[in-house]
């Protein structure tokens, strides 16, 4: 089994778990898994990260409506349960 590291964090699934808005700094596998602009938001710099807090700040049905994508995704593909099955069929082709 290759595992390799990919920048993804626990924080990328429990803030739009919790129906949070997250912005993360753009790598890795949060790109691939939550798209900028349909599920996530991303930033490479503190001037990046500074204008997308205001443009979101004060466009409250767009942060919303990313907020709504991640947390489906969230609850249909990536519950606790879901990283267990993973992990065990991962254990199964160890056999």
């Amino acid at each position: 089994i290759d595992v390799v590291p990919d920048g993804m964090i626990m924080r990328h699934f429990e803030v739009p778990g919790a129906g949070g808005f997250l912005t993360s700094t753009r790598g890795g596998g949060a790109t691939s898994l939550f798209p900028q602009g349909e599920t996530g938001e991303y930033f490479s710099d503190l001037a990046e990260c500074v204008e997308k807090a205001k443009y979101y700040i004060a466009n409250e049905s767009e942060r919303r409506r990313l907020v709504e994508r991640a947390h489906s995704k969230v609850a249909s593909e990536h519950q606790y349960t879901d990283r267990a099955r993973q992990i065990l069929g991962l254990l199964g082709e160890c056999r």
